[in-house]
């Protein structure tokens, strides 16, 4: 989901406009289907930590960057396991653009697979922004690292490719990757609760605890149960959206503490002071868009990344699990500096151009295609 969701936006702006889209993806990745997109299923009854664990079978050496502390550094890395988890699809992939025959392929960075059926078909690629880190350069090196693949599939040589990047101007160290676009979140949907159609009380913030759809399932609930006891004492109510986790392990909650289950970040967020995360571009990403206060305890992968850069300007304090108490959590819900640094993050995502204002733009990149 967190690589699958982020595209929905622009999915809906090429349909509103009158254009044909189909999703190919797999996994968790299937609950686009939610969104009203029709899905092709790449790999019928896998999940999605599957390609992770036979990615880390093939490569040994891959498999610290999917444990926490084992975040990726730098774009060897981040292209060594991309392209490794995603070489898993590449067939089905390019067999999927043959039979279906886009304009375009659309889909995150990190999609290696993606890359190859752009290629197969000699159609342009569009590498839409995740999360906080720089991607310019990555697809070349997951190009060096599936040579077979492209020269199976294709001519061998990467597609054109345009970058849409989703960070707000003033976290960018330098020009944008690309065209920049507004981060619009989607977290998918749920009929809503009657508590969160309420505003919270008064001067007592809600603060909401997500640690992704992945981290919880493999690591169990020792996590929670560590930032259970730093929300005991404070004067805020935490709604914990762990998904699918059954938190009946956690024993009786503290009185101020709510479990949720499943509910999109869309409309949590927007009701909520702040946001307690594992730094997933997803999460972030929409955790700016509502302009709420972090803290982030990174877990793998390139979630080190977004982690920093959320630090670094001022709206999220970013730390291990060890170092979480009250007054840390008090500090994250309180503090005026990151309030208002969220704020400002927040008003630069809604000044930056919206997916359906560049839909014509790569509706004229697809119409001037190679043709095979």
């Amino acid at each position: 989901m967190g690589q699958a969701f982020p595209v929905v936006p622009l999915a809906w702006a090429f349909r509103t406009t009158g254009h044909e889209v189909l999703v190919a993806t797999t996994g968790d990745g299937l609950a686009v289907s939610e969104a009203g997109l029709p899905v092709v299923d790449l790999a019928p009854g896998r999940d999605s930590l599957s390609f992770y664990v036979e990615a880390a079978q093939r490569r040994p050496d891959l498999a610290a960057l999917r444990r926490p502390g084992g975040e990726v550094r730098g774009l060897d890395e981040s292209a060594d396991l991309y392209a490794e988890v995603t070489s898993t699809v590449v067939d089905q992939t390019a067999e999927l653009a043959h039979e279906w025959a886009p304009d375009l392929v659309v889909a995150p960075p990190t999609n290696a697979a993606a890359l190859v059926a752009a290629s197969a078909v000699g159609v342009p690629a569009v590498s839409v922004g995740v999360g906080l880190g720089r991607t310019s350069g990555l697809a070349e090196l997951m190009h060096a690292r599936l040579v077979p693949s492209f020269d199976k599939h294709a001519s061998g040589e990467l597609p054109a490719l345009l970058n849409l990047d989703v960070a707000p101007p003033s976290m960018l160290d330098g020009p944008p990757d690309g065209r920049s676009m507004r981060y619009v979140p989607y977290n998918g949907g749920c009929v809503l609760p009657d508590w969160l159609r309420r505003p919270p009380v008064q001067d007592r913030p809600r603060v909401a605890v997500t640690l992704g759809t992945v981290s919880v399932k493999t690591g169990g609930l020792d996590s929670v149960r560590v930032l259970l006891d730093a929300f005991r004492d404070v004067d805020a109510e935490f709604v914990l959206a762990l998904g699918e986790v059954d938190p009946d392990g956690l024993g009786d909650l503290p009185a101020n503490v709510r479990s949720s289950g499943w509910l999109p970040l869309s409309e949590l967020l927007p009701t909520c002071t702040a946001l307690i995360h594992h730094g997933g571009g997803g999460t972030a990403m929409s955790a700016l868009a509502a302009g709420v206060t972090h803290l982030v305890l990174p877990d793998g992968v390139d979630r080190g990344d977004n982690a920093r850069a959320l630090h670094d300007r001022g709206v999220a304090v970013s730390t291990e699990l060890a170092r979480v108490d009250r007054q840390l959590v008090e500090h994250v819900v309180r503090d005026a500096g990151l309030r208002t640094a969220a704020a400002e993050v927040r008003a630069e995502i809604d000044a930056m151009p919206p997916p359906a204002a560049i839909v014509p733009e790569l509706a004229e990149l697809g119409a001037g295609r190679i043709h095979e």
